[in-house]
């Protein structure tokens, strides 16, 4: 890839591109998927041909009690993940196809949520109080866990 020109300037020889007919590919201006100043939300994110913004701890989820404690925005970038709405559209095939709500997916989500809540309620029993940077890192962690999960096809949006 040449930054300076914008264009692949080889072929895509073991073809993760999807299928692309042309020996040479396109990328979109990557500097618009940058957000500095970190202001996108699920409702400012721009939308992407073929995909729908997926949240990673599910809206479903948005009034679970470590959501609350962590003051965690559910909207929040870090919590949103673009998958493609039907195959071949995405350079990772890998990828999940998404289409509208996945009650397996949430109560996956959930469950570790729930662990969560135990794991704190113990430490609280035993005189440790969780603040709400302990409910973030926690997040973080789950979101991180389900990246990757998604990323590598090991989990559906069913």
């Amino acid at each position: 890839y040449s930054p300076e020109m914008g264009i692949y300037i080889s072929s895509d020889p073991i073809g993760l591109a999807g299928n692309n007919p042309t020996l040479y590919g396109y990328v979109r201006d990557i500097n618009t998927w940058l957000d500095e100043f970190g202001l996108l939300t699920y409702n400012t994110m721009p939308s992407i041909p073929d995909h729908q913004k997926h949240h990673i701890i599910p809206q479903q989820l948005r009034y679970h009690d470590v959501i609350a404690k962590a003051g965690f925005n559910i909207h929040d970038e870090s919590n949103i993940k673009y998958l493609p709405t039907k195959a071949g559209v995405n350079s990772n095939p890998k990828l999940p196809i998404h289409n509208g709500s996945h009650p397996i997916y949430t109560n996956q989500v959930k469950m570790d949520l729930d662990r969560v809540s135990v794991r704190a309620a113990q430490d609280a029993r035993l005189g440790k109080v969780w603040k709400a940077s302990d409910y973030q890192a926690e997040i973080d962690s789950i979101i991180n866990k389900y990246n990757i999960l998604l990323d590598q096809g090991l989990i559906k949006c069913k």
